[in-house]
């Protein structure tokens, strides 16, 4: 099984690539990296929401989320796990609210690196 393949055999004629349009959602943004590892410790579907926040920044190009339910159907979240994600993104300072009453759709703000570190900093136990 040890047979060199020769690299003509892995040319393709562009007209047999087929030219494919991306519809819907993507993470367009770049997300630092340092702050999804933050994320990838929190309980629950903590990640997910996350996930989502930067999504929703991708397509508005605004840190301040107006995060929909209906934008999370079709995701198998249930909303409160949604909101116990939310819950764990603001208590670990990836996240601050800026606007969250019962019934109506929570207003986020993601915070930057530097944000975070300070956020960090402010609420450390020593």
């Amino acid at each position: 099984m040890d047979v060199a393949i020769d690299p003509e055999d892995l040319i393709v004629d562009e007209e047999f690539v087929p030219q494919t349009r991306f519809r819907g959602f993507f993470l367009g943004k770049r997300v630092p990296y340092s702050l999804l590892k933050r994320a990838f410790g929190l309980p629950g579907k903590a990640l997910a929401v996350y996930l989502a926040l930067w999504v929703r920044f991708s397509i508005t190009n605004h840190r301040q989320i107006e995060l929909e339910r209906k934008f999370f159907s079709g995701s198998g979240l249930a909303p409160t796990a949604i909101t116990r994600g939310i819950n764990e993104l603001v208590r670990a300072g990836l996240v601050e609210e800026k606007s969250r009453k019962p019934g109506a759709t929570p207003r986020l703000l993601l915070r930057t690196e530097k944000e975070v570190q300070e956020y960090e900093v402010k609420n450390a136990k020593y």
